[in-house]
């Protein structure tokens, strides 16, 4: 028989105390302690709770702040106790990639530039089109072409062949056909490409600037309601255009045109689906009318289907292929979610960036799905060790 011998106090600040009774062998008087696996393993369920919680609150840019003020509502802890354990964590955090084709892959790059206080810092991402999710995700603080072949050969396997979507800027584009030579399909961002269309024009556009706008936009993508509609507002316009009232007339017809650019946008979303694609040979067809009225064009469209034609096979790859994307949508997307424009000047530090990229690619991934016990469920577990009344 043991004999009793008091107890021994447990305390977790913020939790709670517990008592464990200690006893003395009556023959060989050793000392000894009751089982207290219990308050290890709700410490160890509090601390799981704990860092999912910081997760999903980093993730939705919560401040340490912010977290701590929550936390005194259920457990109390200081920023910079919660700052030190998520940062334990996220340490601990390693992505594991999906496994990708060894026959053909389809990958997007982009690239970033965030802040770290005042220092520039440069992000460079690799997107998996099939599985959704990125290949590789890295802050470096300053970039050459020799940064990007060495992270591309840590990444990417050069031997298997490669549907590759970049944006339009051509700084580092040799180096990457060179790791990839004769394996390496390329295709511009046609996103990008309408985004520069647009960009040539003025805000206050004219309708026959519209009209000419609208033709460029219209070369992969089916803008043939559009054009119709420009196109009989051109003929009033020609009518207009010298007489009074012309200017009124002209913000009218304008904002008409939006409007009903408007609906049809609404019209697609109303039934699911996204703006049609023309097909190669219409998209040629229309690129063939557009050059063969080149001479009529002002200089700013001039150039910009001279920098068509010269990358047309670049422009036109996705046709050539089946469930190859044309864009680089997936990788915009995945910045937007992992580092909004609006937040890179906030991360003062490195180690703040690549949390939030990590924490980024882990919710893309769907690791961020808290499948554990509830707080309640956890602190139920001391209602047995209370007193009685």
């Amino acid at each position: 028989m043991m004999v009793h011998n008091g107890y021994n106090n447990y305390t977790k600040k913020g939790l709670g105390i517990v008592k464990i009774g200690r006893y003395i062998c009556s023959i060989c008087k050793t000392p000894l302690e009751e089982e207290r696996a219990f308050w290890e393993k709700l410490k160890d369920d509090i601390k799981d709770w704990s860092k999912s919680f910081y997760q999903i609150l980093r993730t939705n840019n919560v401040s340490y702040y912010g977290i701590s003020d929550l936390m005194s509502m259920i457990y109390p802890k200081s920023k910079d106790t919660i700052f030190r354990e998520h940062q334990f964590d996220m340490d601990m955090l390693t992505i594991t990639p999906p496994p990708r084709s060894s026959t053909f892959q389809v990958i997007s790059y982009d690239e970033q530039f965030p802040k770290k206080g005042r220092t520039q810092q440069f992000r460079l991402t690799i997107f998996d089109f099939n599985s959704r999710t990125p290949i590789a995700d890295e802050i470096f603080s300053t970039i050459n072409a020799n940064i990007v072949l060495d992270f591309f050969e840590r990444n990417v396997d050069s031997t298997i062949p490669t549907f590759l979507v970049t944006d339009l800027k051509p700084k580092f584009v040799d180096c990457i056909r060179g790791f990839f030579g004769k394996n390496l399909i390329h295709q511009y961002c046609l996103l990008h490409l309408n985004k520069r269309i647009t960009n040539d024009f003025p805000k206050e556009s004219t309708i026959e600037q519209l009209l000419n706008e609208y033709l460029l936009l219209g070369i992969f993508y089916d803008r043939d309601e559009e054009i119709t509609s420009l196109r009989s507002l051109l003929l009033e316009e020609k009518q207009m255009k010298g007489k009074r009232g012309y200017s009124d007339w002209l913000k009218c017809a304008r904002s008409a045109f939006y409007d009903y650019v408007h609906e049809l946008k609404l019209q697609r979303r109303r039934i699911n689906t996204k703006m049609p694609m023309r097909t190669y040979s219409e998209a040629k067809l229309h690129f063939e009318k557009l050059m063969d009225n080149y001479e009529n064009f002002d200089k700013a469209i001039k150039k910009r289907l001279k920098m068509i034609s010269k990358h047309w096979d670049k422009f036109t790859a996705f046709y050539h292929y089946d469930n190859v994307p044309c864009t680089n949508n997936l990788i915009e997307n995945y910045f937007s979610i992992t580092l909004k424009n609006q937040q890179k000047k906030q991360l003062r530090t490195e180690r703040g960036i690549v949390n939030q990229l990590k924490l980024g690619g882990w919710k893309k991934s769907g690791g961020i799905k808290y499948q554990g016990k509830t707080i309640f469920e956890i602190l139920s577990n001391l209602r047995l060790f209370l007193k009685p009344g």
